[in-house]
């Protein structure tokens, strides 16, 4: 319904009456003006135009402009880089545009220039698994790259993963072993040091209460003796 609106080349249906044509054409005419900018339109609009006007009118403006347009998307093209975008999804969705764009202006863009265009300018992290990519002979397709792109990110996210759950088990042992020794019942051989020395001092003693309660005991007697031989 729309091509014969537009091209020339393809004669009106013997079916379609005059005034159906009229407004079937009318349809294909907003349709026209709803897809432009609107300084395009403001170019091109015409009220007493048909269809075929206004599509003859756009397609020499877009001829007379191409090479510019060759020119802005190509230097676009070769600017786009990873660290532009917020996911490797938005990343190549914005290559295979512009490649695309540069297609219809009748400038393709190979699919190993798109290839190498996209892991030339990836993201550190993904610098190994784009470099197996380059050296992959032939090439993968634009497609497979992506996908090759977005298996080694979900690797690396699993691998992640695992080193934290690792990390938070080895942290939560090392507090479990702490809680225990803190609960552990402390010996407290000096009482028995008290006992051994039968005097003050040996009460007085700590950890080791014993041993140093031995030698108060001593010492007293000592004292002792000393004072007898003086009476």
């Amino acid at each position: 319904m729309v091509l014969d609106h537009i091209d020339p080349k393809i004669k009106k249906p013997k079916d379609v009456d005059d005034d159906l044509w009229e407004r079937l054409d009318a349809i294909v005419l907003q349709w026209l003006y709803g897809t432009i900018s609107k300084d395009l339109l403001l170019k091109v609009l015409d009220e007493n135009a048909t269809a075929q006007d206004i599509w003859n009118r756009l397609r020499k403006i877009f001829q007379d402009t191409r090479g510019t347009w060759v020119v802005i998307l190509e230097n676009q093209f070769g600017h786009i880089r990873m660290n532009n975008y917020s996911s490797l999804d938005e990343y190549c969705d914005a290559l295979k545009t512009v490649a695309d764009q540069l297609a219809a202006l009748e400038h393709p863009v190979s699919e190993e220039r798109l290839v190498l265009q996209l892991v030339g300018k990836v993201d550190p992290e993904y610098r190994t698994i784009a470099t197996i990519i380059r050296q992959t002979n032939p090439l993968p397709s634009f497609e497979e790259a992506c996908s090759t792109l977005d298996l080694d990110r979900l690797d690396r996210l699993n691998d992640k993963d695992e080193d934290d759950s690792s990390t938070a088990m080895l942290v939560a042992g090392s507090h479990n072993n702490t809680a225990t020794t803190s609960h552990q019942p402390t010996n407290n051989t000096g009482g028995g040091g008290g006992r051994g020395g039968g005097g003050k001092t040996g009460g007085g003693g700590k950890n080791k209460g014993k041993k140093y309660g031995s030698r108060g005991g001593s010492g007293s007697n000592s004292g002792d003796k000393g004072r007898g031989s003086q009476q």
